[in-house]
């Protein structure tokens, strides 16, 4: 796979675009394939893309006011696989590339919108946003499952032991900083009666005046580091500010006092604080002398790991290996056949038939439990499942003849597991593909929003591999040690 990545950042543009694009771009090189870079770069960010083994003679650079015209260049000059674009500013719509392109879009909703055939939105709540509007896309990957880690942030991890108080403080507000919050961050410290150990990650022009602020504590100044979560690692609390960043951060689970520094961080400091991930200190405009001071003397250190551990169960580490398999399976897979079908919910009317076609041999074979089940135990089964709220039944039909059954159940907020079980006489008559898609109308229809859909399947039986593939599902999780990987698909 050759893959084009367009993104902007530098010093003055901030560079998390440029590290979450890396993630990606690590996860391609990974599977042997290519990636070339184009964008408003500067020297800042070619170094970094260096530091992470990126020749920078594959790196196109260009400005603002010729950037579009740029990027069709490239494109024409080098036919890729796959356009992923991560920038809030390059006015571009889908119609205007080359068909056989994949384009392959990141948003932080509202910022960066653009249609593409592939939707990125990696934040939290992106999924209730994304169902209210028009993603306008053939594929959208929604929430935290996506949010692009590099390998050395996977590699991070915080013990869960925690030291009795918070003696040693990360500041981190992002490579420009321009409220120059992590002067407002040292005045808070100020007031502590003991000294802590604060690194600050600022511009080396700022060094000087926050000397002047933090002589009260033991302070270490540093410049942009492309090893954050390593460094972060090292300290038992991070005040940072909403970027790109905070995902890394909850993924390593280090616990976190957050900032809303600016518009385009308020839905994702809101998600994150809501759901009791982290510290909230407000917008910038909030930070009063002595807030956050007081908060490290008399919190206890069980609050914040607590919600350290909130944070780190929101990000897997798996969002680059779903975006880059998920390229792969789209740019291989036919759009699925169109056959109504119709259905209802089941009854204990139907235990003969279900019984049956959950004891046939081709079913067994590959189910994780592929003993029979005997009809005195599938009827306790059946009756159980029909009055759960978090378990749905549906039988389908065709030209009046019962297929088969669709099954879903819901495994966490927003999302659902399917499994299909066909009636033998059903099978090899392009049924299968339409049975999926009419369960996932149903279950859409009854659970009233969007949801993900989420299909496990043995790694050997690859007729039903292709089949989940065909209804638009896409890798999720990779081959657990029983043989099954997991397969989804997003539905609004």
């Amino acid at each position: 796979m050759d893959v084009l990545i367009y993104v902007d950042g530098g010093e003055q543009r901030g560079l998390g675009h440029v590290m979450r694009s890396i993630a990606i771009a690590e996860e391609v090189t990974r599977r042997r394939g290519t990636v070339r870079w184009i964008g408003i770069l500067d020297s800042s960010a070619v170094r970094i893309l260096s530091t992470f083994g990126f020749d920078p003679s594959c790196v196109v650079r260009c400005e603002s006011e010729n950037a579009l015209g740029a990027l069709i260049a490239e494109l024409e000059l080098r036919r890729p696989h796959v356009l992923h674009i991560d920038s809030y500013d390059l006015q571009l719509e889908r119609e205007q590339l080359p068909s056989d392109l994949l384009v392959s879009a990141m948003q932080d909703y509202p910022y960066g919108v653009r249609s593409a055939d592939v939707v990125i939105d990696a934040n939290l709540r992106s999924e209730m946003r994304l169902g209210a509007t028009d993603p306008q896309a053939t594929v959208v990957l929604p929430g935290l499952p996506y949010a692009a880690l590099r390998s050395d942030v996977r590699a991070a991890f915080v013990a869960q032991v925690r030291p009795r108080q918070i003696d040693r403080v990360l500041v981190l507000m992002g490579g420009t900083d321009p409220l120059r919050l992590c002067e407002r961050v040292l005045k808070e410290l100020s007031t502590l009666e003991r000294s802590l150990e604060v690194t600050v990650i600022s511009k080396p022009d700022r060094h000087r005046s926050l000397c002047a602020l933090g002589a009260h504590h033991q302070l270490n100044l540093l410049p942009f580091v492309h090893n954050l979560a390593a460094l972060a690692a090292e300290h038992d609390l991070v005040v940072t500010a909403s970027g790109t960043s905070l995902w890394e951060l909850c993924h390593i689970g280090v616990p976190m006092a957050v900032i809303c520094a600016v518009d385009n961080q308020a839905v994702s400091y809101e998600a994150l604080t809501d759901a009791g991930a982290a510290f909230a200190l407000g917008e910038a405009s909030d930070l009063r002398v002595g807030a956050l001071g007081t908060a490290i003397a008399t919190r206890p250190v069980q609050d914040w790991a607590d919600q350290a551990e909130i944070a780190q169960r929101m990000v897997d580490g798996l969002g680059v290996w779903r975006i880059v398999s998920s390229w792969e399976t789209v740019a291989e897979n036919p759009k699925a056949p169109t056959m109504e079908l119709a259905g209802r919910r089941a009854t204990m009317d139907d235990a003969r038939n279900l019984w049956t076609w959950r004891n046939d041999p081709a079913t067994l074979q590959w189910s994780r439990t592929n003993s029979k089940v005997a009809y005195e135990s599938h009827l306790s089964w059946l009756k159980d499942s029909l009055d759960r709220d978090d378990r749905l039944l549906m039988v389908v039909e065709h030209d009046s003849q019962l297929v088969g059954v669709v099954r879903w159940d819901r495994v966490a907020i927003g999302q659902w597991e399917v499994s299909v079980t066909l009636a033998p006489e059903a099978r090899g008559k392009g049924l299968a593909v339409p049975t999926i898609i009419f369960g996932q109308r149903e279950i859409r229809n009854t659970v009233g929003n969007s949801l993900l859909c989420i299909a496990t399947v043995h790694q050997h039986n690859v007729a039903s591999l292709r089949l989940f593939e065909r209804a638009g599902y896409l890798p999720f999780r990779p081959v657990d040690t029983d043989g099954f990987a997991g397969y989804a698909r997003w539905v609004r």
